[in-house]
């Protein structure tokens, strides 16, 4: 059908052509079974809602809580959602109201139209001939090839649009629920899909010559540059701005929100990152940001008291390493200050960099000196951060030396007390006693030495205050023994290696870890995590990851945990809520309780362990016996049940003890297939997973349907 109504012919320019095509096959579309199909599908799937409400029923699941469909609740949500789709009225800046059509209509292209300027009359620095050349649009289905290839040569060779195909819609999205002013809505713009395939032709011919075009002093958004850069440049630029003698400055302010006023949300949550970006947050900062997290973690929104019941750094660990990849902010702020020194050294022809050099004289080489005298009353807050960060990274036994390697070829840019540049060793560290007499703390291996007759020469002299001790002498001997004569050919610009990486690229988060690792950890047993790993393959939603997290580590707020913890007392009842005889612990809840193993022979049943070899004891340990199963479609669904399973019993078991429910067994297995069939459903395409009915018959069937 498609094709008899594309090659119908059509007379005009390719642009013609293509508009009319497109026009015509789409009202060819709707005229044929497209629309019947989707007649059909609703009504089937309208049949198979009504199918799965009566069983859900059948399982005594109160499914629905607010009525049905037909109740005051539907009828007022729906009001409700029709009402934050529509815009009655928009807000001037004067305060003034607009509420007709053709008035807010008005109001949104004055607006808009203020924000993107006059047209101009004329593109005088776009060569036409130029944007001829360069990449040609590839099209890879043959029934559309020609025609469309035909109208983008055409617009590239005349630089003329078809106004139907250069029509946008705008669709106002509210940035809020209080939305009044124009400014209050996130435009959403949706424009043809031949303007989207001409913008990417320009972009990828445009996309070689950017850099070479657009002025370094261009921070934000340009591939490869850093809005961080302006934001540096800035504060060391206003550093003694108010001083009276100097050199003259002056400052203005600039009306940004043209270009970030979409971006507002964005940028507040990324606050803490770009404070921590900047400044060393003291310690108490810290602790404070740390107490926040914990109490989020631990007691949710609302706060109140509670238990931490996995130590901070554990959670703070990799999930491979069993914990939660959560951001040690302490780490963090390390690594993205060690970014900076990362920068300093790898780009030197940067302004920001060429600034810092006149400021601060060899700024690459006083990153690696450990010592305070490098400091001086005039340094910013943000460069007296970054010098001694050294400290800092070495809490956990890293230093910046071991981070970054020297290779020396000038030799003018490496330390020759702090870096590591003669061999795997920091001089400083080596030789303590020697540095003690230094003559200069930022001496550079170029200052250490001379070239005579083409060959380097080390210049002892040069190093030390005073060498008429005799260990002090002995040192220096065997200090000039060890160290390497540079290369008279290797006369360029130093480099340096990021340890990490084979690529020799900084990266935040291998920083991160590197200095994690510097500090001393216990491990958890392979087995934990191993079963760890298998719990976060899992498509089960987070907060059921959290608990059997918290599962796995033997960390959930059972009965005897409290009691160790002192929360419960001698004369409390300890016993397990379900028979009522054995002291509640995490075996005993989830595996080893009488009634728990009748639920999990249930549930063995149901899914047909004996079909995929797999026994009930087994099935209650599943992660440490997941391999078992071969197929891995049926790994994850038997994993998101064994999941079920023991989210339900856990949650049953709190109605018994915070809400005084009673337990019965057919409503905990009821629980448990629903649970895991909306789980199952939530992962799997709605249209192809089977119902609830054939999940409740038999779960691994709904894998092959």
């Amino acid at each position: 059908m498609a094709r008899v109504s594309w090659e119908k012919p059509v007379r005009g320019d390719p642009m013609h052509r293509l508009w009319i095509k497109l026009h015509r096959l789409k009202a060819d579309v709707k005229k044929t079974t497209i629309g019947r199909v989707k007649q059909l599908s609703e009504e089937l799937i309208k049949l198979h809602n009504h199918e799965e409400a009566r069983l859900i029923q059948r399982t005594k699941i109160n499914w629905i809580r607010q009525g049905d469909e037909n109740s005051h609740f539907f009828y007022a949500y729906l009001k409700s959602r029709q009402n934050r789709n529509c815009i009655k009225y928009l807000q001037r800046d004067s305060g003034d109201i607009v509420s007709g059509q053709s008035d807010m209509e008005k109001e949104v292209m004055d607006f808009y139209s203020s924000l993107m300027g006059d047209s101009a009359k004329s593109i005088k620095y776009i060569n036409i001939e130029a944007m001829r050349e360069g990449k040609q649009l590839e099209v890879h289905h043959k029934l559309f090839l020609e025609d469309v290839r035909e109208a983008v040569n055409e617009f590239f060779s005349t630089g003329m649009m078809h106004k139907q195909f250069n029509k946008t819609v705008v669709t106002l999205i509210p940035k809020g629920d209080s939305a009044k002013s124009i400014r209050d809505f996130r435009p959403i713009a949706g424009c043809t899909i031949f303007l989207k395939i001409v913008s990417k032709v320009i972009t990828a011919r445009m996309r070689s010559v950017m850099p070479e075009i657009i002025n370094k002093n261009q921070a934000a958004f340009v591939a490869g540059q850093d809005i961080h850069n302006h934001i540096h440049l800035a504060y060391e630029l206003i550093k003694g701005y108010g001083r009276k003698k100097g050199t003259p400055r002056c400052m203005f302010q600039i009306d940004l929100q043209k270009a970030y006023d979409m971006c507002v949300a964005n940028v507040l949550n990324a606050i803490p990152i770009y404070s921590l970006s900047f400044y060393r947050a003291p310690k108490k900062v810290l602790k404070e940001i740390v107490s926040i997290q914990r109490k989020f973690l631990w007691r949710g929104v609302d706060g109140g008291g509670g238990i931490n019941w996995v130590s901070w750094r554990s959670v703070c660990k990799p999930k491979a390493e069993g914990g939660l990849s959560i951001r040690d902010v302490d780490s963090m702020n390390v690594s993205l200050l060690m970014k900076w020194k990362w920068r300093i050294m790898t780009e030197e022809n940067a302004i920001w960099s060429n600034i810092l050099k006149h400021r601060y004289s060899k700024p690459v080489v006083k990153m690696f000196v450990n010592d305070k005298v490098v400091l001086t009353r005039n340094d910013s807050i943000w460069w007296r951060n970054l010098l001694m960060i050294n400290d800092c990274a070495g809490s956990n036994g890293v230093s910046i030396s071991d981070l970054f390697f020297c290779r020396v070829n000038s030799g003018e840019n490496v330390s020759f007390w702090f870096s590591k540049w003669a061999g795997n060793q920091v001089i400083s560290e080596a030789f303590p006693e020697l540095y003690n007499h230094a003559n200069n703390p930022c001496m550079t291996v170029a200052d250490a030495g001379f070239w005579q007759d083409g060959t380097w020469v080390w210049d002892s002299d040069r190093w030390i205050r005073n060498d008429d001790e005799e260990t002090v002498s002995e040192l220096l001997e065997q200090l000039v023994d060890m160290l390497p004569l540079l290369d008279p050919a290797s006369t360029g610009r130093d480099e340096f290696n990021w340890a990490e990486d084979d690529s020799h690229s900084f990266t935040v988060k291998d920083c991160v870890t590197i200095i994690k690792r510097g500090g001393f950890s216990v491990g958890l047993q392979e087995e934990v995590l191993s079963r760890i790993s298998f719990i976060w393959k899992l498509k089960i939603p987070s907060k059921v990851g959290i608990f059997l997290w918290r599962f796995s580590l033997a960390r959930l707020p059972t009965k005897d945990q409290l009691k160790k913890r002192g929360i419960l007392n001698e004369d409390s009842d300890c016993c397990c809520v379900f028979c009522f005889q054995v002291l509640e612990d995490n075996y005993h809840l989830f595996d080893g309780c009488t009634i728990t193993r009748r639920i999990w022979h249930k549930v063995g049943e149901w899914i047909g362990t004996t079909s995929i070899n797999l026994s009930n004891e087994e099935l209650r340990n599943f992660p440490d016996n997941f391999t078992k199963i071969k197929v891995v479609d049926e790994r994850l669904t038997v994993g998101i049940i064994w999941s079920a399973v023991l989210w339900n019993l856990w949650i049953i078991r709190n109605s018994i003890l915070f809400s005084g429910n009673v337990f019965t067994f057919d409503e905990c297995y009821s629980a448990i297939v629903l649970t895991s069939w909306k789980w199952f459903r939530s992962v799997n395409d709605s249209s192809t997973a089977c119902n609830f009915h054939f999940w409740n018959i038999l779960p691994l069937s709904c894998i092959k349907r």
